[in-house]
């Protein structure tokens, strides 16, 4: 598990040679960007996808595009049916290995029904798709060699991200993240002993709760208990958890709510049903734990973008899913049945 732990644990070195390269593209990447297009199509497979859906999301609320997120598995069975939506766009990709059939398929078979430009945010510097982008970030530093994505993940989020701040030429959005970079050592450092303690309450499945800009991260970091920890992980909606999946929680849930800065008063309502549920709540955002009535609270008021708190909160999963596999003496180095990539 040494692997694994190597990735998580040195998240910051990787995430500041990633804003150096971005940096480096800045202006190329901006221009890119804002080149006339009819839409903006984020797709990917898996972590990609999830990723996809919050960039789109982002996207939607804060520029004048139209953005869609696409699992490349859906293009892959009928590219024809997507021509439309993809004529005139701009595609956005990111891969850990750049090699998911399901993505390289579709982008072969689309660029022979119709024409639209692509970005790749790839972490490997020679793979299938990288000839297939018309402009790449190539960031190997980040590539995963454990079967799981973990700093891979991070990279990416902050990648698609920045592309939103170029896209708007938004600095105080660049610098939220720039500040969560100076005391993220010191964030992590504490993450792994707190964890430590969190992995030995007795639960055995995770639901992540949260909104808007962070859902995409927010899904992957359901994901990283199932994929870490093989344990069930999933995400929902804040409110929208009491619809029907609230009657899930008992002594056995941990729940992770990523708090909506705009709102208090119902989100607190709802913690208190999670934890009447006798559910494990942790909670990520302002004031305190005393404010929120959780079981663990992280407070986020250093940092003043809500985007940014997604790297926050997915290194708090990604360390939280480590620790409770190694208390459960399971090596997420060797998840079995688990591959880095699909190939068919």
């Amino acid at each position: 598990m040494e692997t694994i732990r190597r990735e998580i644990f040195t998240q910051n070195e990787s995430l500041l040679k990633t804003k150096e390269q971005l940096y480096l593209q800045k202006g190329e990447l901006t221009a890119f960007l804002r080149q006339p297009c009819k839409n903006i199509i984020f797709m990917g497979c898996g972590s990609g996808c999830m990723l996809s859906t919050g960039a789109a999301t982002m996207f939607s609320f804060h520029t004048d595009k139209k953005a869609v997120a696409l699992a490349g598995g859906a293009v892959m069975m009928d590219p024809a049916k997507y021509k439309d939506l993809f004529e005139d766009s701009l595609v956005i990709i990111t891969s850990r290995s750049g090699e998911t059939s399901e993505v390289v398929y579709s982008l072969r078979e689309l660029k022979k029904l119709t024409s639209f430009r692509t970005l790749g945010i790839l972490s490997n510097e020679e793979c299938t798709l990288r000839p297939m982008m018309d402009l790449s970030v190539i960031i190997p530093w980040t590539y995963d060699h454990s079967v799981c994505q973990t700093r891979n993940i991070s990279n990416f989020y902050y990648s698609l991200t920045m592309l939103l701040a170029f896209y708007n030429g938004d600095e105080a959005l660049a610098d939220s993240f720039s500040a969560f970079f100076e005391f993220q050592p010191e964030y992590i450092a504490k993450l792994e002993e707190d964890c430590k303690e969190i992995a030995r309450v007795g639960w055995d499945n995770v639901t992540v709760l949260a909104d808007g800009e962070v859902c995409g991260i927010a899904n992957e970091g359901g994901l990283a208990f199932t994929e870490i920890s093989i344990l069930p992980g999933d995400y929902s909606n804040i409110l929208d958890y009491r619809h029907g999946p609230i009657v899930l929680v008992n002594s056995r849930k941990l729940m992770i709510v990523l708090l909506n800065p705009k709102t208090d008063e119902h989100q607190k309502k709802m913690i208190a049903d999670l934890r009447a549920r006798n559910g494990y709540v942790i909670t990520l955002g302002l004031s305190d734990r005393e404010f929120w009535g959780s079981n663990y609270h992280i407070c986020l008021d250093k940092l003043d973008r809500f985007e940014a708190w997604g790297l926050a909160f997915i290194n708090l999963c990604q360390i939280l899913a480590f620790s409770k596999a190694v208390e459960n003496g399971h090596d997420p180095d060797a998840p079995e049945g688990l591959n880095p990539f699909v190939k068919f």
